[in-house]
């Protein structure tokens, strides 16, 4: 899996192959799919998320 940032405006839309769009901590691990569990842990280290 990749993680891509960027700077935006607006709201982000949920579009295509995905169903939902949600704003994430490491708490919330337990909503993610597998690839989304193994990737929260490295954006909270990196201070990405939380």
């Amino acid at each position: 899996m990749t993680c891509y940032t960027a700077e935006h405006r607006g709201e982000p839309v949920p579009g295509r192959e995905i169903a939902e769009s949600a704003r994430l901590s490491s708490a919330d691990v337990h909503r993610c799919p597998p690839a989304g569990r193994r990737m929260l842990g490295p954006l909270a280290e990196a201070d990405l998320v939380d």
